[in-house]
Parts: C-alpha cells; structure tokens; sequence
C-alpha cells in the first residue's frame, strides 16, 4: 500500500479505489467491495466486468499483462482515497444504520498527528531501559513503536525482555507516557529473541519468533483477527 499524506490523518496508507466507490465514499457511503493486489478495492460490478476473479487477486500469482490491462482500465477512472478515510467512512455507515462496527475500532490511540506523544515514549524507553542491538544489524530495531490508526492501536514491540519484572515496568512506562495525551488504548508486545534461519548459499530468512507476553491496554481490546482492516 503505497503511503501519502492526508490533511486529516497526516502521512498513512492510501487505496486505489475504483471510480463507483469514489463516488459513494464522497457521499459519504460505501459499497460492496473487494481487495485486488494490496493496492485496489473494486466494486463488485467492477470486479465482475473486468474479469478480475480470474487472476487470484488477493496474491500476486495471477498478476499478468492481462491483468494489468484490467488494472489500468480501472484506476484510469478511480481515485486514490486515505485508508484511514476509508475506515471512517465504513464506521459512520454502519453506526447510522445501527448495525455492528465492521471493525474493532481504536477512536482513543496515538495516531500519525500525536506521534510526539509516541515518541517521548520510546526516548524514555530508551533512556530508562536497555535496549539490545539486533541481529541483523542497523537496519532493524529490538524496541519498535509503531503509532496507530482507527483499526489498530499504538503499538510497542520489545525484544530479549525476559522478567516479568522489567516487562511490568516497561508497561508501567508506557502508560505513565500516555496519562496526559487522553489517548490510553495500546498493545504492548514482548517478544522472546530474533531468529535467523541460515539457508544454503550463505542466505538466510526470518524465522517464527516467539510471542512472551502481550498487553492490550487502555480498553484496546485484541481485535478477532491480528490481521489489519480493509
């Protein structure tokens, strides 16, 4: 999902929409949608008129010249909409109609615009805890904060922190840096190590890492699914 910046919701992912849901999100309504290649939604007539069951649209396999025909002939006419945007859109809906949130919403979370308050908390987590350097190098962290959005909350992940006492208060940190922005929701992460898998050739990949303890604070209650909104 390629990012910009939104005037409302500062620097976030962004959809490539197909013109018939532009049009009804600019009404500020939706319509049955599906996701093609991480990067479009189309309508169901658009997704039917095109074809685009045919090229497995939820993966990259079936991406082919045809596919990109199709692709093109769609986003000629569509919009590019802020993903944030979206999700309020499809909240405001389903509220007015009195039906269930299509998503676990986080209304109360450090998002892109308060990310000073996101990153007081990582200098203090820096400062007051030890922050071990990562296996792979400088190109990745051991103590990541990731501010969040309306389908996901500020997010803290925290590697090689064993003890429960240290974790208590690493989570005692986090919310004492929370108390005055009124913005409680949070998931805190603790993860066990790294791992690498060495492959032939002198490669090597990512291996299945191990998941301690995680918090989910502030009324952020875990969502159904760990996988983010469309």
């Amino acid at each position: 999902m390629p990012l910009d910046r939104c005037e409302h919701h500062g620097l976030v992912g962004y959809w490539e929409v197909c013109e018939h849901l532009a049009t009804a999100l600019r009404a500020g309504t939706v319509l049955e949608f599906r996701q093609c290649w991480g990067i479009l939604l189309a309508c169901e007539d658009c997704f039917e008129r095109h074809g685009l069951a045919r090229f497995d649209p939820l993966t990259d396999r079936g991406w082919n010249e045809d596919a990109k025909r199709a692709y093109d002939a769609i986003n000629a006419r569509g919009d590019f909409w802020c993903h944030p945007c979206f999700l309020a859109v499809r909240l405001q809906v389903a509220r007015a109609a009195g039906l269930p949130d299509p998503f676990r919403a986080y209304e109360r979370t450090v998002t892109f615009l308060r990310r000073d308050v996101a990153l007081k908390i990582e200098d203090e987590l820096r400062r007051t805890f030890t922050v071990r350097p990562s296996i792979h190098g400088p190109t990745r962290e051991t103590l990541v904060v990731e501010w969040g959005q309306l389908d996901y909350p500020l997010t803290i992940t925290v590697y090689y922190v064993l003890d429960a006492e240290t974790q208590d208060r690493i989570q005692a940190c986090v919310e004492r840096g929370l108390e005055e922005s009124g913005l409680p929701e949070y998931h805190l992460v603790f993860m066990e190590a790294e791992v690498w898998i060495t492959t032939p050739g002198g490669g090597g990949t990512l291996g299945q890492e191990t998941v301690l303890r995680e918090v989910w604070g502030g009324g952020a209650n875990a969502p159904s699914t760990s996988a983010r909104t469309v």
